[in-house]
């Protein structure tokens, strides 16, 4: 019976190289471009909190270089610019949209990839009589070197809004599991290849009979104006004896999408990472498992902050590396059945290693809550708790920053302090404090936008967003110069063939 899920050969067929390799393939269109010759050191990011605020009124800045306008579907006018800050500080949306719905959030960035955040814009249209139907418009905000931010609007994914309410007038009016991921942008990222392409995909899973196969939804816009479906086989990497890939497809659910050179990557943090070449015109996906063993864990396990919160797939090195870390509790469990000793946990990362037609995890660090309190004396100040929401830096492979999340507790003076939201950067090779920053406090005298996202983030916690800049940042905001951000950034090398994520 031919199927699209494959059982590997012996070594699997992939064309890999490093990344210093790689910068020696052809660049699509000519030549490499000479600064890939000498990378810099250090490469400008920041790190996008996925909370926009929403300015209607004169507080938005409509003058600054980083506003870029366009219109959605049903014809609104719209503003959006960001506030940059240099790593670990979080970066800042911005959104005027008067015609907008009052309540919510209808603005979001799903992925961001080397200067291109895809935006994902809901609001709802009136069908068959008092009946809401959820409209979603997707946007790639971007800014090219020394050019100012740009909004692109991509395609409707369900359809134009005429489209909706035919098919609900013939129809009627029914919520999809595809409708509600979407809502929530599970399954779709962007890829950016230097300056000119991008591509935006979305992978879900379709139920046939009994059977669980990928489909995956492709706007390349250097092919065509369309979304085109494409249908991929799957190739499990270096799988176990035990490995059932009928029912990891059936069971899967993306806990998030990771740019990695020209690949995608949709991980689920209860299976394992789903690799693609999105530029292929015939793709096919890689599977390969994640180096934690913890069979006994379930992904509907009550845990606080969901798996993300304990998990990260991401980028490092300039976008060269590509890694993973794992925060866990001393008994092994995630899940928090009781008030265990909140630095009992500690933290493992692996990179993931590419060698000729072979990838595989290298554990390259691990420490423990005790290497931090109080062996680490500028660890002082910081409270004692969980670190949750791991992120790579992108440009030291070494740094990992956290979110804590501090309750009120009791004082030796009876006194209660107050709750805190914590950014910590660590070196996870050193076991030392890189930098901390007190990010929000709930104070009875915060100013209204403080009081906003405290309110915000005692509610949902999430990870950010990190984002490689443009070479020239001042394209975005010369702010960020000040305020140290690295500049210079490594224009992927691109190849018609081969699986190698940075060629």
């Amino acid at each position: 019976m031919a199927s699209d899920l494959e059982q590997p050969p012996a070594r699997v067929g992939l064309t890999l190289y490093s990344p210093l390799e790689a910068a020696t393939h052809s660049y699509k269109g000519g030549a490499p471009p000479a600064a890939v010759a000498a990378l810099p050191p250090s490469r400008g990011w920041v790190a996008l909190d996925c909370f926009v605020r929403r300015r209607d009124d004169d507080s938005f800045p409509a003058d600054d270089p980083t506003v870029a306008s366009l219109t959605n579907s049903r014809g609104d006018p719209f503003d959006v610019c960001v506030s940059l800050n240099a790593p670990p500080q979080p970066s800042t949306l911005y959104l005027r949209w008067p015609n907008g719905p009052a309540e919510g959030e209808p603005l979001a960035p799903v992925a961001a990839h080397d200067g291109a955040v895809l935006l994902l814009m809901h609001y709802p249209i009136p069908v068959l009589g008092d009946s809401l139907y959820p409209m979603i418009d997707y946007f790639v905000y971007s800014a090219d070197s020394g050019a100012r931010p740009s909004l692109r609007w991509l395609p409707t994914l369900g359809g134009t809004i005429g489209d909706i309410l035919a098919r609900v007038q013939a129809e009627g009016f029914h919520a999809t599991n595809q409708m509600l991921r979407r809502m929530e942008s599970l399954d779709i990222g962007i890829v950016r290849r230097g300056l000119e392409e991008f591509v935006v995909a979305e992978l879900q899973m379709t139920v046939i009979g009994e059977t669980a196969r990928p489909e995956l939804t492709v706007f390349n816009p250097s092919i065509s104006d369309q979304w085109v479906l494409k249908r991929p086989r799957v190739v499990p990497v270096r799988p176990n004896g035990n490995l059932d890939l009928e029912h990891i497809l059936w069971y899967w659910d993306t806990d998030k999408v990771v740019a990695f050179g020209s690949w995608m990557c949709w991980v689920d943090y209860s299976s394992g990472v789903m690799l693609c070449n999105v530029f292929d015109e015939a793709p096919e996906i890689l599977f390969l498992e994640l180096p934690p063993r913890l069979y006994h864990m379930k992904r509907h396990d009550h845990v606080e902050g969901g798996l993300e919160a304990y998990h990260t797939l991401g980028t490092t090195d300039g976008g060269n590396a590509l890694k993973f870390a794992f925060v866990l509790w001393y008994d092994g469990m995630l899940k928090r059945t009781c008030d265990p000793d909140p630095s009992n946990f500690s933290i493992t990362t692996w990179k993931l290693r590419i060698q000729g037609n072979d990838m595989v995890w290298v554990e390259d660090s691990w420490l423990a809550a005790y290497d931090l309190w109080p062996h680490d004396d500028d660890f002082a100040h910081i409270p004692r708790d969980l670190l949750l929401f791991p992120m790579f830096s992108m440009d030291d492979p070494n740094e990992v920053t956290f979110l804590l999340k501090h309750k009120p507790s009791e004082q030796e003076d009876g006194t209660y302090d107050n709750a805190q939201i914590w950014l910590v950067s660590i070196d996870m090779i050193k076991k030392k404090l890189k930098s901390s920053i007190l990010y929000v406090e709930n104070q009875e005298d915060s100013a209204p936008e403080e009081a906003e996202l405290f309110e915000r983030k005692d509610w949902l916690l999430e990870p950010f967003l990190p984002m490689k800049l443009p070479k020239d940042p001042s394209s975005f905001n010369n702010s960020v110069r000040s305020q140290g951000v690295a500049s210079g950034c490594r224009v992927p090398m691109s190849r018609s063939h081969g699986w190698n994520p940075l060629c």
